[in-house]
């Protein structure tokens, strides 16, 4: 380095350089030490990797390290890399030369999604040792054990075909698929459609369970009894699949137990595409869930009251004028009643406006009072005064006055009906066919005297009028009248939706914007906005004035099947394939509410029109009552023997009205089922066939 020939020594006379002092302490040491760990782990994956490529087993280079560190010198580096490494000093590792456990338990868990090298017998053995723990378990953590056998049976079905062990795979679907049908019927008939590699990365469903993690709850003592098996058993296979495909969330206190009911468990696993604290925090965001301030519905009902006010007064002011005595009460025995006052007139008067209002509108009354957040468009003086009267007319339902049928029944139609609609004052009958045409029928006078001169001659059928309105290119699947009943919605396979006009009966607007399949729409309780449901998985916000969406509410996993608005316009409601139920903010697009524990798709949703609760229908007859200021489900109503295809609340949110695949129409009594109240579950009436309320219970 400094110009010497080899042999050469150095003058005498020149003074020699004093030697710089080594720095191994201070500012030089956590650098060495830090480059030491970043080296070391380096070479740990890389080991460890290739060691599970070729079939070896994993050993350890942390003593490769340390003995660097003790060849030059850095005592500080090595003890420092030992003590955060976990290693023993070179001299102990010398002394023994055993892996650690629980290092190779991490080395499990961390290298799970590459780990090729497993074999298929391992998935087999594994699930089945799971599944007889489990079930030989005490009764006191049997139920909550059991809820991790669904998620790992699919992991490892999935795992076995991905990697191409078809035959193992099969095997594992047929011997344990039976376990499963019960609960997960639709998805484990799906699942055996899943035969090949390339299915995995396409299939919709498997794409689904790949890309989100279950979310299952636990108690605290189960999970631990779930680890001990798992670690005693030498499981590691499936430690590795849980770690990296559920999300496993732990609850303080006793396990829960099986109560029985049919829902029992449902909303303890779950696959929403959000972490567990995400749904938590998600359903605890405040939610306005009150009636709309200057509603048409507050406006009748304060009509309602003021008029039984005027009435009651004018009726007790006669009676009293024909009362003679106004005297001590001790003469009451003698000469009569004494006359009432005028404050007491007052509040008697005040009592029965009130309970006229009540049987008016419900508990809609109530409600707290909302302001709207979005623009709200202002109706004329003339539909207001008419939507008054309408609403003054109606009579009160309950289980001891329930509501009279009228049926308008399409015949040979032979499947191609995918949807109806009805206007609000009944006069008009839209329907949706799979022709890509949309038919209205009129239910007014003159259909009426055709269906009656039709009954006249012995076997005729009517023949009533109908406007065909044609436009779409595919089926239709969604239609809508608008609150006032001048305007139609349809929405179909074309990927769009059109605006008919009633009076003009031409279209007036295409609105385009949904890439797959709308299948439902409906308009806001104030008209000029509406919503749309569709197969890309998407809830869409829309105003009639502007063809591109004002909102996308993004977040389920599969299609948006139903969408509903909430009564005071601030929220929108929607179902989807993927079991769950959200409430969209129509401001922000946010999710106000996540809604778990159907077992099948939802298809059909509804919101009291008091504001507060949300019920949602399944594919297998199911409808569940939640309480929105909450998130909580607080009843289940189980009648129907297929698929729930529409909901609908009376006006004073009394009864609720069901239509199933089953040809039967349920009524329920929702009167003692508001959230908060003695009564419980909603009670009454089950579902009967044709149309008739028969018997048939309410389950909590």
């Amino acid at each position: 380095r400094d110009g010497r020939q080899p042999g050469v020594r150095r003058p005498p006379s020149r003074p020699s350089r004093p030697a710089r002092p080594r720095r191994l302490a201070g500012r030089r040491t956590p650098l060495v030490a830090g480059a030491a760990r970043l080296l070391c782990s380096c070479v740990r994956a890389r080991h460890a990797w290739a060691s599970m490529q070729a079939g070896a087993p994993t050993t350890t280079n942390d003593q490769v390290i340390l003995r660097y560190l003790k060849r030059k010198g850095y005592k500080n580096a090595e003890a420092v890399f030992a003590r955060e490494a976990k290693e023993l000093s070179l001299d102990a590792v010398k002394a023994t030369q055993a892996l650690d456990a629980d290092m190779a338990v991490v080395n499990h868990v961390l290298f799970y999604p590459e780990a090729g090298g497993a074999g298929p017998q391992q998935y087999l053995d594994g699930y089945k040792n799971l599944k007889e723990w489990v079930h030989s378990s005490l009764d006191l953590y049997k139920s909550e054990l059991e809820r991790i056998l669904y998620p790992v049976f699919v992991h490892c079905y999935l795992d076995l075909v991905e990697r191409g062990y078809n035959e193992h795979a099969a095997r594992l679907l047929k011997e344990y698929r039976i376990d499963h049908e019960e609960q997960h019927g639709t998805e484990v008939k799906q699942l055996a459609g899943i035969s090949q590699a390339a299915h995995v990365a396409n299939d919709a469903l498997a794409v689904m369970f790949r890309r989100h993690k279950f979310n299952v709850r636990l108690s605290a003592y189960a999970w631990e009894l779930l680890l001990s098996f798992l670690h005693s058993s030498q499981t590691l296979l499936l430690l590795g699949l849980i770690n990296e495909r559920l999300g496993v969330t732990l609850v303080p206190g006793a396990p829960e137990q099986d109560d029985g009911s049919p829902d029992f468990g449902a909303d303890a696993v779950t696959l929403t595409g959000e972490s567990s604290q995400r749904e938590m925090t998600i359903n605890e965001r405040e939610v306005r869930w009150g009636a709309l301030k200057g509603s048409v519905e507050l406006k009748a009902a304060k009509a309602v009251n003021n008029a039984a006010v005027e009435a009651r007064a004018r009726v007790l002011e006669r009676e009293e004028d024909a009362k003679t005595f106004d005297g001590p009460g001790d003469a009451l025995a003698e000469l009569g009643p004494k006359k009432k006052s005028k404050k007491e007139i007052m509040h008697a008067s005040k009592r029965a406006g009130d309970e006229a209002a009540a049987n008016l509108v419900g508990p809609l009354l109530r409600a707290p009072k909302v302001e709207s957040c979005v623009p709200m468009p202002k109706l004329r003086d003339d539909e207001e005064l008419a939507q008054i009267a309408e609403i003054r007319r109606r009579v009160r339902l309950s289980a001891r006055a329930p509501p009279s049928c009228a049926f308008f029944t399409l015949c040979n139609t032979y499947g191609g009906l995918n949807s109806v609609a009805i206007s609000v004052d009944g006069q008009r009958v839209a329907g949706g066919f799979a022709d890509s045409q949309v038919r209205v029928w009129s239910n007014d006078a003159d259909a009426a005297r055709v269906v009656s001169d039709a009954g006249k001659v012995a076997g005729a059928r009517p023949a009533v009028p109908y406007v065909l309105l044609t436009g779409h290119s595919a089926p239709v699947y969604g239609v809508a009248f608008s609150p006032d009943g001048e305007h139609l919605l349809s929405g179909g396979a074309d990927c769009s939706v059109r605006l008919w006009s009633m009076e003009l009966q031409t279209c007036l607007c295409v609105y385009t914007g949904h890439a797959y399949p709308v299948w439902d729409v409906q308009w806001s309780p104030v008209g000029h906005y509406f919503a749309t449901a569709s197969h890309d998985r998407t809830a869409r916000l829309w105003a009639t004035n502007r063809t591109t969406p004002l909102r996308v509410f993004a977040g389920h996993l599969c299609d948006v099947d139903c969408v509903t608005f909430h009564p005071n316009a601030n929220y929108v409601a929607t179902g989807s394939s993927d079991k769950t139920a959200r409430l969209w903010e129509v401001q922000t697009g946010e999710c106000a509410r996540l809604l778990t524990g159907h077992r099948a798709a939802l298809t059909a949703i509804a919101i009291s029109p008091a504001g507060r609760v949300l019920v949602s229908g399944d594919a297998l007859g199911h409808i569940m009552c939640w309480d929105l200021a909450n998130g909580k489900r607080f009843g289940v109503l189980s009648a129907h023997a297929g698929p729930v295809w529409s909901l609908v609340f009376s006006g004073e949110s009394s009864v609720l009205a069901s239509g199933g695949a089953d040809c039967a129409v349920g009524l329920w009594d929702m009167e003692g089922g508001q959230p908060g109240e003695d009564e419980g579950a909603p009670r009454g009436g089950g579902a009967g066939g044709s149309g008739a309320a028969a018997g048939g219970g309410a389950s909590e």
